[in-house]
């Protein structure tokens, strides 16, 4: 079980679900659990993603705040 790379999004491998998805519950300080039931992941499927954040936090960190600016600009237009 990995993380998978798709055009700027880590995606969670055997899902469509992002680690920016996840990482919004992460950084609201939801337990890994709720995280776990709420995207419907296995227990190896969120613990590798958790791990990954945090083996990667800076950069996954970047990549997440730029995610957020550019979903920020698109509303402007909607």
């Amino acid at each position: 079980m990995h993380c998978y790379r798709a055009a700027l999004a880590e995606a969670i491998a055997g899902t469509h679900i992002t680690l920016y998805d996840v990482m919004d519950y992460v950084k609201a300080q939801y337990p890994s659990k709720f995280i776990q039931g709420l995207f419907d992941l296995t227990e190896e499927q969120i613990n590798v993603a958790l791990a990954y954040i945090e083996t990667n936090r800076a950069e996954v960190e970047a990549e997440y705040q730029q995610i957020l600016k550019e979903a920020e600009e698109l509303q402007q237009y909607y």
